[in-house]
């Protein structure tokens, strides 16, 4: 059997260890090593704590993997448990990055601290994108949809509703957190749209975001996590 050319894949992920160690980073550390060791040249790009004097991504070379993590002058909204708007400035440093590296295709894992938009950025430069939703942020600001009063939110995400929820800053109106929310969620159905595939790591994941967030449920593909070594020190 001929074997298939070598790719170069661009990991989008919301954190990367060590820095981060939650699931979804260990899961897509992993990856990169595998994708590696097969003879790929795999790339990550994740979000970061870090602050700079301008937006910009630093990249480091770990394990023979080029990561690049966004900095920023500013907090990101999060880290303050605010709402998370669209960032037309890492929209930016996203697309410049993107157009350095010029991968074959990109495998996004999150937005999460860094923008909404990059599957459109992505296919604006004619690059491919896969999506693996690893939870319900797309469907849910407050990532997990654990209402504020405690209770898990099974209602599909409206702008009026959600605003009634959210984190937000203390001058922030009503009628703002809406249109916050409503351009998310914009943003963020169009992404699901444009993803050349949409992964999801079990039926029931698959079912419930495609009642949430009105997606086909054919366009979901259910590929398992499966076990992987723990990379970080």
């Amino acid at each position: 059997m001929e074997q298939s050319q070598p790719l170069r894949v661009l990991q989008i992920v919301q954190g990367y260890p060590p820095e981060f160690i939650a699931g979804t980073e260990l899961y897509s550390q992993a990856l990169a090593a595998a994708l590696q060791e097969r003879g790929h040249d795999c790339h990550v790009l994740a979000g970061s704590y870090a602050l700079a004097q301008a937006p910009a991504f630093i990249t480091t070379e770990e394990r023979g993997i080029s990561v690049s993590r966004y900095v920023s002058p500013l907090l990101p909204p999060w880290r303050e448990r605010q709402l998370d708007p669209y960032n037309p400035e890492a929209e930016q440093v996203v697309r410049q990055h993107l157009q350095l590296v010029q991968p074959n295709v990109i495998h996004v894992h999150h937005w999460m601290r860094l923008t909404n938009t990059l599957v459109a950025v992505a296919t604006d430069l004619g690059i491919p994108t896969v999506v693996t939703l690893h939870d319900l942020w797309t469907s849910c600001a407050r990532i997990h949809r654990q209402h504020k009063h405690g209770h898990f939110c099974q209602e599909p995400p409206t702008a009026s509703l959600c605003a009634r929820c959210v984190d937000r800053q203390s001058w922030q109106t009503e009628a703002e957190v809406e249109q916050i929310i409503a351009v998310r969620q914009q943003q963020l159905s169009e992404e699901l749209q444009l993803a050349s595939r949409l992964l999801v790591p079990s039926d029931a994941h698959r079912q419930l975001l495609s009642r949430l967030l009105q997606v086909n449920l054919e366009r979901f593909q259910v590929v398992p996590n499966c076990a992987v070594t723990q990379l970080r020190p």
